[in-house]
């Protein structure tokens, strides 16, 4: 209980970037999902993609198995994308992952999600001003600190928690304060019967 105390007495001050400033509210969607009526409401639309290594180089995983498959180069230029959230489910050639983005000139305007740990390891480290959704690891980690108390000392290594209330309970108030404390944004995974919660997340997930 002490360290908990302790902990809550420490201060963050927010990230200074791009994505991140002025307080916005997100709309992350993959490309089939985006419904125009609702993003007028939102002041970051972010296009989410999930990508995989194919060769010496990357492609939609969606078009992995097809004869043609979708180039993410080719993507963002056909697409005109400004910023992008990519689910990155390979560990290979992330160098090569990096580069096509910054060629792309997206230096900044990365949100990257990935399951595995080492991913974000190594990106954080190729591309230090990439944002990163947490990890299912990561998110277990924090509700099992503060399911002990100890949700002012952990490690919270992220800028974005996906809450999806079809898959969890319900967020302690502990530790919305302590995500809020640090600046972290809090989306919700929108499904039908989450909608009408939106409005106390920083915006929606959709895929």
């Amino acid at each position: 209980m002490l360290l908990n105390i302790m902990g809550g007495q420490q201060k963050f001050s927010p990230l200074d970037h791009i994505l991140l400033n002025n307080n916005p509210t997100y709309y992350i969607s993959s490309e089939n999902k985006v419904n125009e009526s609702e993003i007028k409401n939102f002041n970051q639309i972010i296009n989410y993609i999930a990508v995989t290594s194919y060769n010496d180089d990357w492609i939609l995983k969606e078009a992995k198995d097809e004869k043609n498959p979708i180039y993410l180069k080719d993507y963002i230029v056909t697409n005109s994308l400004k910023k992008v959230a990519l689910f990155v489910d390979s560990r290979i050639h992330l160098g090569a992952l990096v580069k096509i983005l910054i060629d792309a000139g997206l230096n900044e305007e990365v949100i990257i999600f990935a399951n595995e740990q080492k991913i974000i390891i190594e990106l954080k480290k190729m591309a230090p001003r990439w944002l990163f959704a947490a990890n299912p690891s990561q998110k277990m980690r924090i509700k099992i600190m503060d399911s002990i108390w100890l949700s002012s000392i952990s490690n919270y290594d992220f800028d974005f928690y996906i809450f999806d209330p079809e898959k969890e309970l319900e967020l302690s108030p502990q530790l919305v304060k302590e995500l809020k404390k640090r600046h972290k944004k809090i989306l919700i995974k929108a499904s039908p019967s989450s909608l009408e919660k939106q409005s106390s997340f920083d915006g929606l997930f959709l895929i």
